[in-house]
């Protein structure tokens, strides 16, 4: 026979622990579970910021690499403002060394550029401005080397859109030279192109 009177306060200790040791257990269970959330979320964040890191550095070497050339292209006038001052004067120069004999230009105002299959990203826009020039030219090596001069000198891009040489050579006579004197007309169609960047 079992005596419960004897039994009764181990049980009591014993239901104690039990209720004891099960809050603890269902306490740890709950705090490891916090626990391991608080790691998934820290591993998470780091693993974001290690990527944007990562991110920074490959924009930052993209930035040093892009940005000698954009200067290089802003120096030469082909970023940012027309440099239509530039290029009078150095038709100028360019009259000086050839003497031609008469040296006009037109340049109309500055419009948006149609290139065709050209896709540029927002903040991108590309400009042109036409010019005409005529000129009265020794031969034909002065046009090639006024073209190729304001190429090399002149602030800015250009396409030659349409160039038109006319030869004043009387085939009878001949050339007979003569300082100042035209032999060649030229009327040129010039497209400068300007890269605007919007901020």
């Amino acid at each position: 026979m079992i005596d419960w009177n004897l039994l009764r306060t181990p049980l009591i200790v014993l239901l104690v622990s039990l209720f004891v040791s099960g809050m603890v257990w269902a306490w740890a269970d709950s705090y490891n579970e916090v626990q391991m959330d608080e790691k998934s979320k820290l591993e998470r964040d780091f693993a974001k910021t290690r990527q944007r890191y990562n991110e920074a550095r490959r924009d930052r070497a993209s930035y040093k690499e892009y940005l000698d050339s954009f200067l290089q292209y802003k120096n030469r006038g082909i970023i940012g403002e027309e440099q239509r001052l530039s290029w009078i004067e150095e038709l100028e120069t360019i009259n000086k060394r050839l003497k031609l004999s008469t040296l006009r230009y037109e340049i109309n105002p500055q419009d948006s550029a149609e290139i065709v299959g050209l896709k540029l990203p927002n903040g991108i826009k590309v400009n042109s401005s036409n010019m005409k020039l005529t000129a009265g030219a020794l031969h034909e090596g002065d046009v090639l080397y006024m073209l190729l001069e304001m190429r090399k000198k002149a602030k800015g891009n250009f396409a030659v859109k349409s160039c038109d040489l006319t030869s004043r050579i009387d085939q009878q006579e001949g050339l007979h030279y003569q300082p100042k004197e035209s032999y060649v007309n030229m009327v040129c169609n010039l497209e400068w192109y300007t890269i605007e960047v919007q901020s």
